[in-house]
C-alpha cells in the first residue's frame, strides 16, 4: 500500500522543505492549495486500469488520507503515514512533474523565477510570463 500523503514526499524527502539557497526563490506553501495528480503515457490508458483513481492530491481540510492499493486499485480509507510520518495533504502540492520530475518548493520556485511570472513581473524576458508555476504547479505539464 502507498501512503497517498506521499504527495508530501516520498524517500525520506519532504518537499516542502525544499530550500533553496538563494533566498526568495523558492515557492510560498500555501495550504490552501488544491491539485489532483493525472495520468499520462501509458498509465492513462483505461484498458490497463480500469476504475483507476489517481491517488496523488493536496487539499486544505484533509485530516487524514489514506492510502492507494495497487492490487485492489482502491483507496484505503484511515490514517496511513508516509515515511515523514504525514497522514495530512495540507500544502502539499509540490511533487514531481512533467518529464524532468520537477519537484519541491526550490525547483518549481526557481522555474517560475526564470521561466514563468515571476521573471516577467520583475521585467525580465519570460517563456511562460502568465504561468506562476507556484500557485498551479500542475502547468508544468
Amino acid at each position: 500500500k502507498y501512503p497517498i500523503s506521499n504527495s508530501c514526499g516520498q524517500f525520506g524527502n519532504n518537499y516542502q522543505d525544499y530550500e533553496c539557497s538563494h533566498k526568495g526563490m523558492q515557492c510560498p506553501v500555501e495550504s490552501n492549495m488544491i491539485a489532483t495528480a493525472v495520468l499520462s503515457g501509458k498509465y492513462a490508458d483505461s484498458s490497463l486500469h480500469h476504475d483507476y483513481r489517481p491517488n496523488f492530491y493536496c487539499g486544505p481540510d484533509e485530516e487524514f488520507t489514506g492510502a492507494y492499493d495497487p492490487d485492489t486499485m482502491l483507496d484505503v480509507i484511515g490514517p496511513f503515514a508516509n515515511s515523514q510520518g504525514r497522514t495530512d495533504v495540507k500544502g502539499c502540492c509540490f511533487w514531481g512533474r512533467g518529464a524532468l520530475l520537477t519537484k519541491g518548493t526550490c525547483m518549481l520556485g526557481k522555474l517560475n523565477h526564470y521561466l514563468g511570472k515571476e521573471a516577467a513581473n520583475s521585467g525580465r524576458m519570460a517563456m511562460f510570463p502568465d504561468v506562476d508555476f507556484c500557485r498551479n504547479p500542475e502547468d508544468i505539464c
